[in-house]
């Protein structure tokens, strides 16, 4: 449809409400007080209240819908869709259920249906708040959220600035905000997208994508960067030591917070944010890259590393600039390698090949110098590859002409810079996230309550962090196959090879099976993969004979889940 037209709204619960005015205000009394619990973290008594209401009256769409939408938060899918069918068969316009079931459909990845009903939830909305006040005063703007809720997940930004044009531009709540701000945003009024992230960030100061968006659209502007689309995700994880970034599904969000650490960020901030741009190939790299490698008020190292970039990524001309523009007496010790790698694959493209060779070998020389790293790894990996492509200096006299050796060799490969403090969760599936992210939202108390329901009989003996992950290690056995279905064949393979295994194994002695059977795939990222979906544990065990290690091991209720495969030895 061009845009959001609401539709004849006939209330039948209304109709109810006024031929029954007495019982409603007692179902109405009922409902506040539900919702004082729910927003309370009282799950246990806000759930009677809703009961309560419903026992009153079997079609109050507060309660159902407030039911459906704490069966959701536990992972109960099924018992949250029966809620929302009784309330549309009795009402099968009601704005709130239609965005909840759309919820419903898209989880199941079925676009369509979950497209009719939040179509529907927006017409709906529209109409409700259109229509004189009702028994709730509140549900006109409740339904909206929701409204906009289901569009948001569905990614559909036409219709959401359809919607928020049609309804008047209504006051939503900032997270609200700044979604619609996204979908102006993305639909190019970047003016628009501006003052409802503002709206956003100044009613709620500590709601940090909004601030992350505007920074973000500052640069742009500032640096004539290209605009690129944005996602709705709003994920930022704080940092978790020891963890790998994975770099997969990367959030726009975390790409206009690297954008923010390499113009205005630390050495540190800024190397993250180098690889993390490389990584996704944002658009106008090569200019962003050459804009920080030749800012001569950024640090040393960080230009080095763009020009690196430049050149690893077959920006020639741009690694030449950069080079040019950096002052040898300004390099530090520390940086003599990354200077003198810069230095040696500009010779290579000007086609001087021994020059480039023994510049290879001083940077080499300079390593020995330095602390074993991820980034010294890398460092001497691409000087190894440049001093074998280098030769001789009567190798390089016959070499040929300049174009021959203007490419540099795809082996140097992007850099493989140290992990991102601010990047440090896995963005695999939705499912995975899920399983933890609810449980994490609740209270100690909530939390013992639905561990025990779960059958998790000890709570008081846990940490709140163990006990998340138990509780959600529960509701992802109700929900196996839906988990299983969305990993990576690597991640199957491997659940069979160690379901049947008596005792743990060794987390190196798992990525050596996995390189061997699986070396098109990264052996962190499907341990990680794992991990998150809640079917394997990993901590220390009594593997070795010096020393405990960290191990994998496969819960117990999950035994036999995934036997049937040959299991390879290692």
């Amino acid at each position: 449809m061009d845009g959001v037209k609401s539709v004849a709204f006939n209330d039948p619960y209304e109709e109810f409400v006024r031929q029954n005015e007495e019982l409603a205000r007692r179902i109405q009394s009922v409902i506040d007080k539900g919702r004082s619990h729910l927003e309370n973290g009282m799950l246990s008594e806000a759930r009677k209240e809703f009961q309560r209401a419903l026992a009153l009256f079997p079609y109050v769409p507060a309660a159902l819908n407030n039911l459906a939408l704490m069966a959701f938060a536990e992972g109960e899918s099924e018992l949250a869709k029966a809620y929302l069918q009784q309330l549309l068969h009795f009402h099968e316009t009601e704005p709130t259920a239609n965005a909840l079931m759309a919820r419903y459909w898209a989880e199941r990845g079925s676009i369509p249906l979950a497209m009719a009903h939040a179509e529907m939830a927006a017409r709906s909305a529209l109409a409700l708040m259109k229509s004189p006040q009702g028994s709730d005063p509140s549900r006109a703007s409740r339904s909206l959220e929701f409204a906009f809720q289901s569009l948001t997940l569905l990614g559909e930004d036409r219709l959401l600035t359809h919607l928020y044009a049609a309804s008047g531009e209504p006051p939503l709540m900032p997270v609200t905000l700044l979604h619609v701000g996204i979908a102006f945003f993305n639909r190019g009024d970047f003016q628009a997208a501006k003052r409802l992230w503002e709206r956003a960030w100044q009613q709620q100061p500590d709601l940090e994508p909004a601030r992350v968006y505007l920074t973000m659209l500052d640069l742009l502007e500032r640096h004539k960067l290209l605009p690129f689309r944005l996602d709705h995700r709003l994920e930022m994880p704080q940092a978790e030591k020891g963890r790998r970034i994975w770099l997969v599904h990367v959030p726009t969000l975390f790409i206009a917070r690297a954008l923010e650490h390499l113009y205005e960020g630390d050495s540190q901030e800024a190397e993250e944010a180098i690889v993390l741009l490389s990584g996704v190939n944002v658009p106008s790299l090569d200019l962003i890259l050459l804009q920080v490698g030749t800012d001569t008020a950024r640090p040393t190292a960080v230009r080095l590393l763009a020009g690196i970039q430049l050149a690893a990524m077959g920006y020639s001309e741009q690694a030449v600039q950069t080079c040019e523009s950096i002052d040898g007496d300004s390099v530090r010790d520390d940086e003599q390698a990354r200077w003198c790698l810069l230095q040696g694959l500009v010779a290579e493209i000007r086609g001087r090949g021994s020059e480039a060779a023994n510049l290879a070998a001083a940077g080499l020389e300079a390593l020995k110098e330095e602390s074993e790293s991820v980034m010294t790894q890398s460092l001497r990996q691409m000087l190894t590859h440049l001093l074998s492509r280098g030769g001789s200096p009567e190798e390089t006299s016959r070499e040929g002409d300049h174009e021959e050796a203007e490419s540099v060799d795809s082996d140097t490969g992007p850099l493989q810079l140290p992990d991102s403090e601010w990047l440090r969760q896995s963005q695999l599936h939705s499912v995975s996230l899920n399983l933890e992210e609810s449980p994490m939202k609740r209270t100690r108390r909530t939390l013992e309550e639905l561990a025990f329901r779960l059958g998790e009989q000890t709570p008081e003996r846990q940490q709140t962090a163990i006990l998340v992950r138990r509780v959600a290690m529960r509701m992802r056995s109700v929900q196996i196959e839906k988990v299983v279905d969305s990993l990576s064949v690597a991640a199957k393979k491997t659940l069979e090879w160690l379901d049947g295994r008596e005792q743990p194994i060794a987390l190196s002695a798992l990525h050596a099976w996995l390189v061997k059977n699986h070396p098109e795939t990264d052996p962190w990222m499907t341990t990680e993969e794992m991990y998150r979906s809640c079917l394997v544990d990993i901590g220390m065990g009594d593997v070795s004979d010096e020393e405990p290690v960290l191990c994998v091991a496969m819960p117990k209720d999950l035994a036999g889940r995934f036997h049937g495969a040959p299991k390879p030895g290692i």
